[in-house]
């Protein structure tokens, strides 16, 4: 498929009076003086008799006499001088269901069938009949036309015939300021009857047709003079195509005055930059700074503790909400605007609220344990141990002595003595006569039983508490029962 270029020209009526008319009809200086009425562009008039645009060139020879273009340049060589012309070139968009163009460049770039956004929408190509048809124009040829199925037959490239339409629509961006036109220029090639309608909006104005042999510019206008935003192109007989290289199409714009750029309005005749942080809706939030520049402002950055942009809203952060705050997990998180709060750091920890750390009470002392018990630190608090044996109480409260002397559970033996000491006590011995410890029991020994008792074989032995008791010694013997004698 051939790579396609489609250049295509919007002009203001201003000419050099010494330039030759490429029309075959009329002259550019005839089109100039048919639309003095017109505001276009932006224009100002002015009273000067001999300068009228006070651009230092006599209107005698000045190819645009309203407006000031002191260099006189007119890169094309056709219609007025750069300074009255829009020129439209196929820099940002494609043929296909429309066209955009960027303007005031002179740019050519292929194409291809595709449709590109974010580009001026000045003007409008399609080719809404036949059905699968679009604009084409031959790199070749530089003729522009209609591809449709016919067109796949020799001979048909790049021509409108048929039942073939083209239709060129000036566009809605703000740059045009609502300009309409006044007269339209087709250079045509090929020999056909040429039909050309008119429309305003939806509006019919009419058609308007024009005989060609060969290549010529052709001028039409709109019956009376109406000015028009959109023409439809057809062949009432023959066919024929709008011919390069440059420019194939011209219009004439009328009462356009280009608006102010964005950040700028109009005093008099002169834009004039905005103040937008001074109006009295602020354009920045309240929260950032406002700084005024050329066209433009710029909001600051949203303070810390809010998210969005200056030029749209700063919107508070909740941290606690969000999780973000950097608080320990011992404590609560309250919201502020802008910020947050750590709640204070809970007993037995020490911190900004941010961070808490356990507190060891044992290792500093603090802890309220007897001295006779262990401490153990636990996370936010510590543990006493019991209190050792012989002690009675807590290991918090305290731990006391236990007298194991007194009282009715005496911890010795009766026949013991016993001595209190702290944490304890000491049992004494048992007495003559008993075996065992005092501080279990002491068991009397029965001397009789177990025959250790000094008493003589003839009497008798009864064990007595802690001791013995020998009889008395049988007749016909004397003494003590201990020792015995006879007679």
């Amino acid at each position: 498929m051939l790579l396609r270029v489609l250049v295509l020209f919007i002009t203001a009526a201003c000419s050099h009076p010494e330039s030759p008319s490429p029309f075959d009809d009329e002259s550019d200086a005839d089109v100039a003086e048919g639309l003095d009425a017109s505001v276009s562009l932006g224009e100002k008039s002015q009273a000067l008799l001999n300068d009228g645009d006070s651009d230092g060139i006599a209107d005698s020879n000045d190819n645009c006499p309203k407006f000031a273009n002191p260099t006189q340049t007119n890169s094309n060589g056709i219609g007025p001088g750069d300074a009255r012309e829009l020129s439209l070139t196929w820099s940002c968009g494609v043929l296909g269901d429309h066209a955009r163009f960027q303007s005031h460049k002179e740019l050519m770039i292929l194409f291809a069938p595709v449709t590109l956004t974010g580009c001026p929408d000045l003007l409008r190509v399609s080719a809404p009949a036949p059905a699968l048809a679009f604009p084409h124009l031959s790199p070749l040829t530089q003729r522009l036309g209609v591809h449709s199925l016919l067109e796949l037959l020799p001979g048909y490239v790049d021509t409108i015939g048929g039942s073939e339409v083209l239709r060129i629509q000036i566009g809605v961006d703000p740059v045009l300021g609502g300009a309409k036109a006044a007269e339209v220029w087709l250079h045509v090639q090929g020999s056909a009857t040429v039909s050309v309608t008119f429309f305003a909006g939806n509006t019919n104005l009419g058609v308007k047709t024009t005989t060609n042999q060969g290549t010529s510019w052709k001028r039409l206008s709109a019956t009376g003079g109406a000015l028009f935003d959109r023409i439809e192109v057809r062949a009432a007989s023959g066919r024929f195509g709008l011919i390069g290289p440059g420019e194939g199409v011209m219009f004439s714009l009328a009462g356009a005055q280009l608006p102010c750029p964005s950040g700028y309005q109009r005093v008099g005749g002169t834009c004039v930059d905005i103040n937008e942080c001074a109006g009295l809706e602020r354009v920045c939030d309240s929260l950032t700074s406002c700084t005024n520049t050329q066209g433009s402002y710029s909001c600051g950055a949203c303070p810390p503790g809010y998210r969005g942009t200056g030029a749209t809203s700063c919107i508070e952060v909740d941290e606690c909400a969000e999780q973000t705050a950097q608080c320990s997990p011992l404590v609560s998180c309250s919201n502020t605007a802008g910020a947050y709060q750590c709640g204070a750091c809970p007993s037995g920890y020490r911190g900004d609220g941010h961070s808490c750390s356990d507190i060891d009470e044992c290792a500093e002392n603090v802890d309220s344990c007897d001295d006779l018990v262990t401490c153990s630190n636990r996370p936010g608090a510590y543990e006493c141990g019991n209190c050792p044996s012989g002690y009675s109480g807590g290991g918090q409260t305290g731990c006391l002595d236990i007298d194991e002397c007194s009282g009715p559970q005496r911890a010795c033996d009766g026949l013991t003595t016993c001595t209190n000491s702290a944490g304890g006590f000491a049992c004494g011995a048992c007495p003559a006569g008993y075996r065992g410890t005092g501080s279990t029991s002491c068991a009397d020994i029965d001397e009789c039983a177990e025959r250790t008792a000094a008493c003589s074989p003839l009497a008798t032995c009864a064990n007595t508490a802690g001791s013995y008791q020998c009889g008395a010694c049988p007749s016909g013997f004397r003494g003590d029962g201990v020792r015995q004698r006879a007679l």
